[in-house]
């Protein structure tokens, strides 16, 4: 198909009415506050594509406005690399470091994630889809985001036409208005110089053949940045009804952010916060060895025990970041993971430290959302992202990566220590449930982990930190018992003398 110059089609009558509509719409988005980048100096754009003028049958009756407008969200993205059907247009995706949503709108679910602080997306991920028919691209909007700090590239590219610029932590829209780009093809590549990047929605105008069957659809023209200046409700209420006050039964908002018990689906707790003093009021840390084993023993082992399918909802809570609280904090490679529970796409898993398939007890070895045994210990599950669990599988730990062991250290961060996180919990798993053992030569027995000497080891190098102490207090408002190793470090010496 020829491609045609738009400037052709303005002369004929019906599809002067269309670019009628056109610059109405370029009209709102002129009083738009976001940023244009057709006018931000930063963007390079190339158009090498060359055109020959119609001369043949009507133009009118060969071509039919059409707009596309969807707001992408991680939910669309069920594997990685991903293929998915949006609004009459088919998707795919290259493989990315992490996918998870929602940054823009969270309320309506719009908006996504690629990268993150930890692994940011530094190789090209690319969204691209093709037309069935040669069409006329006229405009296209794209808007863009980073994590705090951070700085990213974007290039949109058609068949003959590229455009590409930076982008940061400033929620921006980007785009070209006036266009005349026939295309049979469209993609979008984000690269990251560091942390997160942030895709909300993709919005383009385009004339299709009137023979094509494509279909295009727009679900968001007229609506949030599109038409940021939309028509006032005819006839205002001129003394619109005062807001109700707030239900004093609703919990009340966090200040400080984060997902708080009782919202949401996340269960209420049981129990008060209390004072480390204050729970072993009645343990007597002079003692040692089996004598003080046997205290600790008797208290920590006497707790409320909740579902599998509970810890989904409760590590929302207990596994929140100290400083972004909006966050969950990510064991083993310290990944900020959107503080929500989804199974499609999987955002995370409760990765247990102490390995379900080394810790059979009275043949219990296997676990489902409605189990509520020793599997379910809120102490032991902790909040990782799919792939970093995978990896670690059921390996012991180690100061090496192998088929048989793993080290807990996957961040570059030199900040991200897990090394003593870890020991701690393993130390707790085998107080509070006889049969476990922690060995310097664990077997594949179904009860064995360590390496004990080396965790001992960790215990000391890398001290209990704040997250570790605001997680262990939280578990108690559920469980109602506490981890002496995180409270009582020096206990670790009084145990493995």
């Amino acid at each position: 198909m020829r491609k045609l110059k738009l400037l052709s089609l303005l002369l004929l009558p019906v599809l002067v009415s269309c670019e009628t509509n056109i610059s109405t719409s370029h009209s709102a988005n002129s009083n738009s506050s976001e940023n244009i980048s057709s006018s931000n100096n930063n963007n390079n754009s190339s158009n090498n594509g060359s055109s020959d003028e119609s001369s043949n049958s009507p133009i009118e009756d060969e071509y039919v406005e059409q707009t596309f407008g969807y707001h992408f969200e991680g939910g669309d993205f069920t594997t990685n690399p991903s293929t998915f059907s949006a609004n009459g247009l088919t998707f795919s995706t290259t493989s990315a470091t992490y996918v998870s949503g929602t940054r823009f709108d969270a309320d309506n679910n719009e908006g996504m994630q690629i990268g993150s602080s930890k692994k940011p997306q530094t190789s090209p991920w690319i969204l691209s889809t093709s037309f069935q028919d040669e069409i006329i691209i006229t405009s296209y909007k794209i808007k863009l985001d980073t994590g705090s700090n951070g700085a990213a590239t974007y290039k949109l590219s058609l068949d003959n036409h590229t455009k590409s610029g930076d982008f940061n932590q400033n929620p921006s829209v980007y785009g070209e208005e006036n266009l005349d780009e026939s295309t049979t093809s469209l993609s979008l590549e984000l690269t990251a110089e560091s942390k997160a990047m942030y895709f909300d929605y993709l919005y383009f105008t385009a004339l299709v053949p009137t023979d094509s069957d494509l279909q295009l659809i727009d679900t968001i023209n007229g609506t949030g940045p599109i038409d940021p200046d939309p028509d006032p409700e005819p006839n205002p209420d001129p003394d619109p009804e005062p807001e109700p006050d707030p239900d004093p039964d609703e919990p009340p908002v966090n200040p400080d952010g984060g997902i708080r018990p009782g919202e949401g689906d996340v269960p209420d707790t049981g129990y008060s916060p209390i004072t480390s003093e204050e729970y072993y009021k009645n343990i007597d840390f002079s003692l040692s060895g089996t004598e003080l084993e046997n205290e600790l023993y008797a208290l920590v082992s006497d707790y409320t025990r909740y579902s599998y399918g509970d810890a989904r909802y409760i590590l929302l809570y207990t596994d929140q970041d100290i400083e972004n609280p909006d966050y969950l904090y990510g064991l083993y490679d310290g990944d900020l993971i959107e503080e929500k529970w989804s199974s499609s796409p999987l955002l995370w898993n409760r990765e247990h430290v102490w390995p379900c398939s080394r810790m059979e007890i009275n043949g219990v070895s296997d676990i489902s959302n409605g189990s509520v045994n020793h599997m379910t210990d809120l102490h032991n599950l902790r909040v990782s992202n799919s792939d970093i669990n995978s990896y670690r599988s059921n390996k012991y730990f180690s100061t090496s990566n192998s088929g048989e062991t793993f080290y807990p250290n996957q961040s570059s961060d030199p900040n991200d220590d897990f090394t003593g996180d870890v020991a701690r919990i393993l130390f707790y798993m085998e107080l509070v449930n006889p049969g476990l053992n922690l060995v310097n030569n664990p077997s594949n027995n179904g009860h064995e982990m360590g390496d004990l000497s080396l965790l001992l080891k960790w215990a000391k190098e890398d001290p209990v930190d704040e997250f570790e102490r605001q997680r262990n207090s939280r578990i108690y408002e559920y469980q109602g018992n506490r981890n002496p190793f995180i409270d009582h470090p020096e206990i670790i010496d009084k145990l493995y003398a």
